[in-house]
């Protein structure tokens, strides 16, 4: 066992065995699907190094979104695993094109490598049968049937556009494996952290299925959906695995000339493979007209963290707790709801009074064909808890028992650094012409600025912009709810970049009548810029013993980098893993190892043992951010090969301060 003396402290234990958790993903029984909409996510952890499935009698193609962690060994492969011809695509979460192949020199079974301009990152791989070829909205094909046997990038006459369709259909059911390297799954199955999605829904009557990509995100890369299904009525669809049971919240973001409006959650249910979340928007007249929204979805989280969500969803009750598939509170006691009067309710969070922080609320309505109003009355803490007052009202602003969706962090953002970053603030001067919020119901920890104060400028009666240092304004949305007991209206007009690279949101806040008035209200802002630079695990290669190594956390500063090595093959008699500061990718063929490659130099540290795992002590040192490491697990197996040893897929950890 050696030590480098440049990379601080190493220290190697010994887990006890993992559970086996094998990275192949097997199709659903619904059936990857066949357009870039309606592809199938797999679902796990760490490589994934096989994709089983069948193409369906009167299908296309099958479609699947991976994470390409290294382009350097990159591959996906049929050779081995169909038995017939078949072509593999490559497209991103969009459905344009990225590489193409039919035919491996000398054979019908294809191979797709990381040689194109994409990655690392989430793409869509899709399998299909010759001569069954993606064709855009025109019925071009985005690829020319020729040459075969070339990995390319699009070069036919629809290059330049996302696919739409497919020219045909199979006749028969074919069963198809797909062999990867280089490759992870783009979504956890039981994640540990918080998941969130966003997504601005611009004009929602005339813009097409996905909203703009600079200002919608999910943690997978897949992209959001939209619908419009009606006047003022429109679906969105998030990721079907963030599954039902988050929180969500939506603001009104008017662009101009639309008129006057409240949006209003009617339901999100999870469909076959989409969670489908339903929107209304309606005028002063609680009649239905189009209007544009932010949207904020989030789903669990640590059992440490200080946030918590719930749906109230039992309004005419004296005292009720919610219900619990649509609530979270970490790892303390269930929310609570008092009624007081009519559309008056205190929720009380147990356990999130940490005596410094105030924290932040937001509330969305939520109604079936219905106008409606909800908004954050105030907070306050009760010995160890959170109080949370809430009040309804109809779409005319009278007093009325509704149902709502309350959001709570004390924290910047609800989301991991490492995952995203955030703001908020509860705008408590209305009248004043410019001014820094109470730090106490404050927060930020955007990195794109150095550190200031969030400021409040007041641009007229109602109209206020709110400059947030730090947060880059194509990275997120806000959301914003009127605060206070007599009802109004509080919208996004729009959000703009600061010269000093910052964000300002202009705000909007009015009496029920759409009268503009000076009120108080509270705004969150949510971005996918993580808050720093992110640890990470990258996949690399594939192995030829059929082990992996998974990352069990990441290499952060002040953190330990835990690696644990599972499926093993039954043959393998002593298990072993490897850590080097760099990459050689050397062939082994050489050795008596046909097909395995060495991407781990050997220059730290070696460990044998059963099952072994390996834990790294990450000192809290700015200079090691970027760093990477290099480790590669595998087996003494006599039978594999005349050497007598497998290696599995390796990872690079790069370390992050977040």
């Amino acid at each position: 066992m050696r030590n480098h003396p440049l990379r601080g402290p190493l220290a190697a234990t010994l887990l006890l065995p993992a559970l086996l958790s094998a990275q192949t993903w097997t199709e659903s029984a619904v059936g990857a699907g066949q357009t870039w909409s309606t592809s199938e996510t797999p679902l796990g952890s760490g490589p994934l190094t096989r994709i089983q499935g069948t193409i369906a009698v009167g299908s296309a193609a099958d479609i699947y979104l991976v994470r390409v962690d290294d382009l350097a060994t990159f591959q996906v492969s049929t050779v081995g695993g169909a038995g017939f011809d078949t072509q593999l695509w490559m497209f991103g979460v969009d459905g344009t094109g990225l590489a193409h192949r039919d035919d491996d020199v000398g054979s019908t079974q294809s191979t797709l490598t990381g040689f194109g301009p994409y990655g690392p990152g989430a793409v869509l791989i899709a399998v299909s049968e010759y001569d069954n070829d993606p064709l855009d909205q025109n019925g071009n094909q985005l690829w020319n049937d020729t040459p075969y046997d070339t990995e390319r990038w699009p070069d036919g006459p629809g290059a330049a556009n996302p696919f739409t369709q497919w020219s045909g259909t199979s006749g028969t059911a074919l069963p198809y494996t797909l062999t990867l390297r280089g490759a992870s799954f783009a979504a956890e199955l039981n994640p540990a952290d918080a998941q969130v999605a966003f997504a601005w829904i611009e004009n929602p009557s005339t813009n097409g299925p996905a909203p703009n990509f600079s200002y919608q995100h999910t943690p997978s890369g897949e992209l959001i959906i939209t619908e419009r299904l009606g006047v003022g009525s429109c679906r969105v669809d998030l990721p079907g695995h963030l599954g039902a049971g988050g929180n969500l919240q939506v603001t009104s973001a008017e662009f101009p000339g639309s008129g006057n409006y409240v949006t209003v959650v009617e339901s999100f249910v999870a469909g076959s493979r989409k969670m489908e979340c339903y929107i209304k928007t309606f005028n002063a007249a609680g009649q239905p007209v189009d209007g544009d929204f932010n949207l904020v979805y989030r789903v669990g989280g640590a059992p440490t963290d200080r946030t918590a969500y719930l749906w109230a969803n039992n309004p005419t009750a004296a005292s009720y707790t919610p219900t619990l598939n649509y609530a979270f509170n970490g790892n303390r006691g269930f929310p609570t709801i008092l009624r007081f009067a009519l559309g008056s309710y205190r929720v009380t969070l147990p356990g999130l009074d940490n005596g410094t922080s105030g924290g932040h609320v937001q509330v969305s309505p939520i109604a079936t064909n219905l106008a409606s109003r909800a908004q954050v009355d105030s907070w306050a803490n009760s010995g160890a808890d959170k109080h949370v007052f809430v009040r309804t009202f109809d779409g005319a602003g009278n007093a009325a028992d509704r149902m709502f969706l309350l959001s709570y962090t004390e924290t910047a953002a609800a989301q991991a650094p490492h995952l995203g970053s955030g703001a908020h603030v509860w705008a408590n001067n209305p009248t004043q012409s410019s001014y820094v919020p109470n730090s106490t119901f404050q927060a930020s920890n955007g990195t794109n600025a150095p550190a200031a104060p969030i400021t409040i400028t007041r641009a007229g009666v109602g109209t206020y912009d709110v400059e947030l240092p730090g947060h880059l304004d194509t990275f997120g949305v806000p959301t914003v709810a009127i605060y206070g007991t007599s009802p109004g209206a509080a919208r996004v007009r729009d959000w703009l970049p600061t010269p000093t690279g910052g964000t300002t949101i202009r705000v909007e806040c009015t009496d029920v009548g759409y009268v503009p008035s000076d009120r108080q209200f509270v705004l969150q802002f949510t971005s996918a810029r993580p808050a720093g630079t992110p640890a990470r695990n990258d996949v690399i290669g594939g192995g030829c013993n059929g082990s992996t190594l998974r990352g069990i956390s990441r290499p952060r500063l002040s953190g330990t980098w835990e690696l644990a090595l599972e499926n093993l093959p039954p043959s393998a008699v002593l298990p072993f893993t490897i850590v080097g500061a760099g990459n050689p990718s050397l062939p082994l063929d050489g050795l008596g190892m046909p097909g395995c490659v060495l991407y781990a130099d050997l220059t730290l540290l070696t460990i044998f043992g059963g099952n072994p795992a390996f834990g790294l002590s990450v000192p809290n040192s700015a200079a090691l951010v970027g760093v990477a490491l290099h480790a590669q697990g595998g087996a003494f197996e006599p039978t594999l090969n005349a050497f007598g040893a497998g290696l599995g897929s390796a990872i690079r950890g790069v370390i992050g301060d977040v």
